[in-house]
């Protein structure tokens, strides 16, 4: 289980770098330094599908051993990311005009 913390940690943050990455991506870059613009896009872009496995496996957790092993408001908060990078990713994406 702890093994499982610290991944449930490492996606909190890819979390938090979706939520820069969808701020630079609405508003324009706002970072006047390249390397860490890179860094947010590079963890923020793949976080859906860290997010996804994440979640995929706290439902097996859940459903075999019925303890979490972690902080409820950390898999709280990794829910509600997961769902807002799915609204993000399939209605805001999708809908956008490419050039």
């Amino acid at each position: 289980m702890k093994g499982l913390r610290q991944f449930a940690k490492l996606v909190f943050i890819c979390n938090i770098m979706f939520a820069l990455f969808a701020a630079i991506q609405i508003t324009g870059d706002f970072i006047k330094q390249q390397f860490i613009t890179s860094f947010i896009i590079a963890l923020g872009y793949p976080a859906i599908i860290i997010n996804a496995i994440l979640q995929v496996t706290m439902l097996f957790v859940v459903l075999i051993k019925r303890r979490l092993g972690m902080p409820v408001w950390l898999y709280v908060i990794n829910l509600l990311f997961f769902a807002a990078q799915i609204i993000y990713f399939f209605f805001f994406v999708s809908n956008s005009k490419m050039p």
